[in-house]
């Protein structure tokens, strides 16, 4: 609908309409860099802390010292990043950008070969780098841009490449570096895996060489990191302890009435060892569910965990005055209130039009049209939804995590877009 609408346009108003997004662009990413290295630089929020902290002992003692519920990735890279000297905001921004990029034309490779538009993949793009949750992670001290940019770029070397071992083999590598910022990752990666072998025919030796390829780099990358002892990261003292917090939030809202430190402590001191730790976290999860039993367990976590993570106070507009955490030492303290009423005005309204325009998308079934491997990547991403409602059903649930799923969103919504590039023309009969 838009691509005919375009092409009512005089030329002249079709290169202003489309300079738009390039301004809105360049403005937003303008004011989120001055608020970031700015004066009043913005304090850090949560685990911010954490990580930095981590990133500095790597870099003066060559060790990593980090808490093995984190995932070790982001130290590594925030250690590298603070090496190259300078400003350490000012670098990690600039890197950080740089991999926002990375991934908003990884996720532009991705959209336009499933749905077979360029337009469609130009909006994805767009979209992931204009869309202002999304694009104030580039300055905070958080890995879901790096996240966004390696899983989405090993996402599109097997789109582009099915059939490049090489491409395989560096998609793997991705998707293993990948599940190093996000543990949660792990059981959905071989999903990734399935167009490989839809429509492939006398071609499944290959698909199957590829996966196997893709296993094997993957495995390689994450799995000394994920040993069940001596690795950086324990998946199972991760999981245990985010269902606990799923358990004992009690407010619907993401920064009402935090939990997550308190119960961290509580974590650090109830044992010397790791594997004691996790127990006693299992034990208290089993207690827990017992006392609350099935029906109110299941009547708590539907009325709880889907609002937590669809709350429209996300970790921008929550450090803006007026926001959730403005009484607390961190955040953006040297915004006038004017900009931030202003700010959260703009990322509100770009959050209910991304759901409007994501729930359009999916209305107009675009898999209708497409072929069968196009067709298993919509599959892919639509399951990657689902997955991430299953399991934050149960997890510890902070408006956050929604960041990983913004490139179905964004799929979604560049399939409403455009709607008119990926349905067939009518036939002359």
């Amino acid at each position: 609908m838009l691509r005919i609408f375009d092409q009512a346009m005089p030329s002249r108003a079709r290169f202003l309409l489309s300079a738009i997004p390039v301004v809105w662009i360049v403005a937003l990413h303008g004011i989120l860099f001055w608020l970031a290295i700015g004066d009043d630089a913005r304090g850090l929020v949560g685990d911010e802390g954490g990580y930095l902290v981590a990133a500095r002992g790597l870099l003066a003692t060559g060790e990593l010292v980090l808490d093995s519920l984190w995932p070790p990735l982001y130290a590594w890279f925030l250690a590298g990043v603070l090496s190259l000297g300078g400003p350490s905001m000012l670098t990690l921004a600039v890197v950080q950008l740089l991999l926002l990029g990375v991934a908003a034309v990884s996720l532009r490779c991705v959209v336009a070969g499933v749905l077979g538009s360029v337009a469609a993949g130009n909006y994805a793009a767009l979209m992931m780098l204009g869309y202002p949750t999304l694009a104030a992670f580039a300055y905070y001290l958080w890995p879901e841009v790096l996240y966004l940019a390696l899983f989405l770029g090993g996402c599109a070397l097997l789109v582009r490449w099915p059939e490049n071992l090489v491409a395989a083999g560096s998609a793997g590598f991705l998707l293993g570096a990948a599940l190093l910022c996000k543990l949660v990752l792990w059981p959905f990666l071989p999903l990734v895996m399935l167009p490989l072998f839809v429509g492939r025919g006398r071609r499944s030796k290959r698909a199957a060489a590829i996966a196997f390829v893709v296993a094997v780099a993957l495995t390689a990358v994450a799995g000394p990191a994920l040993r069940p002892s001596g690795g950086a990261a324990r998946v199972d003292t991760n999981i245990a302890f985010n269902l606990l917090l799923g358990l004992k939030n009690t407010s619907r809202r993401t920064f009402v009435d935090p939990i997550a430190g308190r119960e961290y402590r509580a974590y650090v001191e109830s044992a010397d060892d790791v594997d004691d730790r996790t127990r006693i976290l299992w034990n208290r999860i089993g207690s827990l569910v017992a006392d609350r039993g099935s029906f109110r367990f299941v009547r708590d976590h539907l009325t709880k965990q889907y609002m937590r993570l669809f709350d429209p106070e996300s970790f921008f507009t929550a450090q803006l005055p007026g926001g959730a955490l403005q009484d607390v030492p961190a955040g953006y303290h040297g915004v006038s209130r004017g900009l931030g009423t202003f700010l959260r005005a703009l990322t509100w309204t770009t959050y209910f039009a991304l759901l409007a325009f994501a729930a359009a998308g999916v209305a107009a079934r675009p898999w209708r049209h497409l072929g069968r491997v196009e067709s298993a990547w919509i599959t892919v991403f639509g399951l990657f939804f689902f997955y991430n409602m299953a399991i934050f059903f149960l997890l510890n649930v902070v408006s956050r995590y929604r960041i990983a799923m913004l490139p179905v969103f964004f799929l979604f919504a560049a399939a409403a877009m455009t709607r008119s590039t990926v349905e067939p023309p009518p036939s002359d009969a």
